[in-house]
């Protein structure tokens, strides 16, 4: 899996250290930076800052178990289709009517049509819609295992000497997948309400970081003698990412 950070997370992260540059700056400035704005004088722009920090933290610390649950759940959802396949083809040998070969088939042909969306490299950052259409994708494979683990069941004659075909072996498997869906759920909505919480305080709180740029460049541009300063607070860039 690649390592290559997204455009948008590298602006994410330009914007977050552009606003700690700035606010170096202010402090650099000492008396001549004295704004009636309670909200851009410089305490509340650390504190800002430092939930910044912590929320980039936070949401980097969900992306290695995100990416894992991922990777594991994937990994066991490749020998789904060929072992739904081989079971069709053991249950057809039994002899049974072509009625019942049918419902076996049927079954069989959903759980290997219904292919998830896939991987993308940088999953992590991809829309809410996505990842949750992807989730539901597996989930509707596993849930058709499961129908075909009850049907098996329901026929005594279904005894295949291939252990893992049996209805218990096929069963353990359902269980399995279902658990690591529920184990890529979990991580995968702490990272959406992670990405959240990060963008909140950049682009959507009321004082997020964009709101605060240009009042604090206005107000250094009306200082007398501080050219300098708002020459440099000028070159420091700020944008929406999307």
């Amino acid at each position: 899996m690649s390592t290559k950070r997204s455009t948008s997370e590298v602006g994410h992260a330009k914007n977050v250290a552009n606003f700690t540059a700035l606010i170096q700056l202010l402090e650099e400035m000492g008396p001549l930076y004295q704004p009636t704005n309670p909200a851009i004088v410089i305490s509340p722009l650390i504190i800002l800052r430092d939930e910044l920090t912590t929320s980039i933290q936070n949401l980097a610390d969900k992306i290695p178990p995100f990416k894992i649950a991922v990777a594991n759940r994937e990994n066991a959802f490749k020998a789904l289709g060929k072992k739904a396949t081989r079971v069709k083809n053991s249950f057809n040998s039994i002899g049974l009517s072509t009625a019942e070969n049918d419902n076996v088939s049927a079954i069989v042909k959903k759980i290997r049509g219904d292919q998830p969306i896939r991987r993308t490299e940088n999953l992590e950052n991809a829309e809410t819609e996505s990842i949750s259409n992807a989730q539901l994708s597996y989930t509707s494979r596993a849930t058709h295992l499961q129908s075909l683990v009850s049907l098996l069941s329901s026929y005594p004659t279904y005894a295949p000497n291939e252990e893992e075909l049996t209805a218990l072996k096929l069963s353990n498997f359902h269980n399995n997948l279902k658990n690591l869906n529920e184990e890529t759920a979990d991580k995968t909505y702490a990272l959406i309400t992670a990405r959240k919480e990060r963008n909140d305080l950049l682009y959507n709180n009321p004082g997020n970081l964009l709101s605060l740029v240009n009042p604090i460049k206005d107000y250094i541009k009306s200082v007398e003698g501080a050219a300098a300063y708002y020459k440099a607070a000028v070159a420091l860039k700020f944008k929406t990412v999307q």
